[in-house]
């Protein structure tokens, strides 16, 4: 239980035009601050390997289910080349093709500790390559980090032309608002919450005890009236690019809310270089298209008040009056 991006991704081509399509999203990935970014694996289980998985399922199962038998398994399964998740990933989901195994493209990513990794499994169909699959964020240790960065590598591959179809239970997928996804994860950490008391208050008197994975992380979210656009921004901005140190590109996005006058001249001076380089990559950014809209053909650097809207994310405080170019 708990707040889940749900997600269906499809590709039409071959395999090499995939996995060069999820390259070029692999290496933005790099550019972000996931914990782990993945290398992509074009794998192959034929019909012997299935079977062969079928049978050790079957002789792992419940009464045999004991821990000795389930490690016996995996040992057995990774000694064939064959990953225990992704091939119950793949018979639980999945048809396997007309000669009776499978052929998919794998990558994954991991947003950070507590969350869940967001794997995709690209299952060839014909022409066709379905991936279905979700990522808890619930219990992530920085919640809104993780679920934005889910929220973005799920966009990388809808702006690279990818078949995206997303169910997300903080609604930010749709609405991309931020309150929206205050008022989600609240309602969820809340209702199990109430799930955990009422639990332990029935294990009270039993010499059981129950703990929670709420117990352990319960995640709330508070919205100010200000959203910082660097925020947001930064999340699909490459750090080398705008010259940023480590340190501060991760308190920017979410560890610290206030700076110094050094760390804030730094910031400052890395959006004006980020706000050059959203044409050169074509990123999409609901502040930064607000910026673009505001300053009406202006050169950033004829921008007086650009640290304002930094500040605020108050496009009215732009200046957006016409420069004479002969000026």
């Amino acid at each position: 239980m708990g707040l889940t991006i749900n997600y269906k991704v499809g590709f039409k081509g071959s395999a090499k035009d995939l996995t060069k399509k999820v390259e070029g999203i692999r290496q933005k990935c790099l550019d972000m601050p996931f914990e782990e970014v993945g290398e992509i694996e074009h794998i192959l289980y034929s019909k012997n390997d299935i079977e062969y998985f079928n049978t050790l399922q079957k002789n792992s199962m419940f009464p045999n289910n004991s821990d000795e038998n389930i490690i016996k398994r995996n040992e057995l399964l990774e000694a064939r080349g064959i990953d225990i998740y992704t091939v119950i990933n793949l018979v639980t989901r999945y048809k396997p093709n007309t000669n009776g195994g499978y052929e998919f493209i794998k990558f994954y990513t991991w947003a950070g500790k507590g969350c869940e990794d967001t794997c995709f499994i690209f299952v060839k169909k014909g022409e066709n390559w379905k991936c279905r699959g979700f990522t808890k964020t619930q219990y992530a240790e920085n919640f809104v980090k993780c679920h934005l960065l889910v929220i973005k590598v799920l966009d990388l591959f809808k702006n690279n032309g990818f078949k995206v179809d997303v169910r997300d239970d903080g609604y930010f997928w749709e609405t991309r608002d931020y309150s929206v996804l205050a008022k989600n994860i609240n309602d969820h950490t809340n209702i199990l919450t109430a799930i955990s008391g009422g639990l332990k208050e029935a294990f009270k008197d039993t010499d059981s005890s129950f703990m929670a994975a709420v117990d352990k992380c319960q995640n709330f979210m508070k919205v100010g009236n200000h959203i910082k656009p660097e925020r947001n921004f930064l999340l699909c901005i490459n750090k080398k690019d705008i010259k940023m140190s480590e340190d501060n590109f991760d308190k920017i996005i979410g560890k610290k809310l206030t700076y110094t006058k050094r760390e804030t001249d730094e910031v400052f001076e890395a959006l004006r270089r980020a706000y050059f380089l959203i044409e050169k990559n074509g990123i999409k950014d609901e502040y930064f298209e607000q910026l673009r809209f505001g300053l009406d053909g202006l050169l950033p650097s004829q921008v007086c008040q650009l640290e304002e809207f930094i500040k605020t994310g108050d496009i009215a405080s732009l200046r957006t009056d016409k420069v004479d170019k002969n000026e």
